[in-house]
């Protein structure tokens, strides 16, 4: 819980936390996503209590983030507009709602072509007050797991293409090749395994710590006398 945002931090330090609470309901789309192929999405729900108006609660703050620590967007009261900090999610939606308005509170994240590296544990985190000035902080979390594509996978992916052409009456298509964005350091690299090597788009070769926010070793390979040193 330490390397989430300060104000989170605060907030939470101030609150109750409230565990697998029926006010907050985190889902998939599925529990198992094939990459690159099918789209993972993420919504996480604030339920408003229509038959207690004396327990309802006013949603402050909601966050989704990773099991490595990683904070994949937020959204606030006082920010009506989702922001995601971790740049493979294709889209961000949510809406923090008045107590009064009779609607439930969201934030949804979308990844268009997941990568494996996207697998794990996320949880969702809703900070509110209730009539009672009372803080509490809800969790509630869901586990994801991408796997690699097969040949079958893609000629699935292909023959259904081929029918939504075929559906809209397209004669060709343009098929463009996007270069996966290099992370810049440790803390934009997101595994489910505890270390792992990248390059970064400095072009150093690094092994990051991925259960260490921001943890990582630079490795230096000297030629000269054919030793190679490792320095943290």
């Amino acid at each position: 819980m330490a390397s989430l945002p300060l104000r989170l931090v605060l907030l939470v330090s101030m609150a109750t936390l409230i565990r697998s609470s029926s006010w907050l309901n985190f889902t998939g789309n599925s529990e198992t996503i094939r990459e690159l192929i099918q789209p993972l999405k993420l919504t996480c729900t604030f339920q408003i209590s229509k038959n207690d108006s004396e327990n309802d609660s006013q949603v402050l703050f909601m966050s989704i983030y990773h099991e490595t620590k990683r904070v994949i967007a937020s959204i606030s009261k006082y920010q009506p507009v989702a922001t995601s900090l971790y740049p493979s999610v294709t889209k961000v939606q949510g809406q923090i709602y008045h107590s009064n308005e009779s609607k439930d509170s969201y934030l949804q994240v979308t990844w268009t072509h997941p990568k494996l590296s996207e697998s794990g544990k996320y949880f969702c985190l809703a900070h509110a007050w209730n009539s009672t000035s009372q803080n509490s902080v809800f969790d509630a979390d869901i586990t994801v797991n991408v796997t690699k594509s097969s040949t079958n996978d893609l000629a699935v992916a292909l023959s259904y293409l081929q029918d939504r052409l075929d559906k809209d009456g397209v004669d060709s298509i343009q098929i463009s090749r996007a270069s996966p964005t290099l992370p810049e350091s440790c803390r934009d690299v997101i595994s489910s395994e505890d270390r792992l090597v990248v390059t970064l788009a400095s072009g150093l070769k690094v092994m990051c710590d991925t259960k260490t926010d921001g943890g990582g070793w630079i490795i230096f390979q000297r030629r000269i006398n054919g030793k190679v040193d490792f320095y943290r």
